[in-house]
């Protein structure tokens, strides 16, 4: 008995985290939109995640696996020119994405950032991810949809 009332009276010492109320919607099918509303701030940030695409801060990541080596990494925006995914790290990289995880085996995560504006009204993607693994194609349909929810929730993707 002493020790629930003694860490319940300890327990408002220490900040519980809920400054920032979370609530999650489906605008697409397969996607989940995350708005995270900082009360402390007033601050608002959405991102959204599908199986192998998320985004957040104007950055859609592609995820390929963890085994996919994507150094080399070249891009097509509906059936357009090829890119190399190099060319948008520094836009990329300055929205915050994150190039290297703690796998020692790959340090990328199987993962390539692409702008969203890079994207926008397009309606597929196809990456290859090195010379060695053939190019995968990724539907953007559910990735506009979603950006244009949170954007109705007050998000903008800069």
């Amino acid at each position: 008995m002493w020790i629930a009332v003694t860490l319940g009276v300890l327990s408002g010492l220490w900040p519980s985290g809920d400054d920032i109320d979370v609530t999650r919607h489906s605008p697409a099918r397969g996607w989940v939109l995350t708005v995270e509303q900082d009360r402390f701030t007033g601050e608002r940030v959405c991102s959204g995640e599908s199986r192998s695409v998320s985004f957040r801060n104007g950055v859609a990541t592609f995820h390929l696996g963890r085994r996919v080596h994507p150094g080399q990494a070249q891009f097509r925006v509906d059936g357009g020119p090829a890119r190399w995914a190099a060319d948008v790290a520094v836009e990329v990289a300055g929205k915050g994405a994150a190039f290297w995880t703690n796998d020692l085996k790959n340090s990328t995560g199987g993962r390539v950032h692409l702008p969203l504006s890079v994207l926008s009204g397009a309606e597929s993607v196809a990456i290859r991810p090195n010379r060695d693994v053939k190019a995968r194609s990724f539907p953007l349909k559910g990735l506009h949809e979603t950006v244009a929810a949170a954007a109705a929730q007050g998000c903008v993707q800069p």
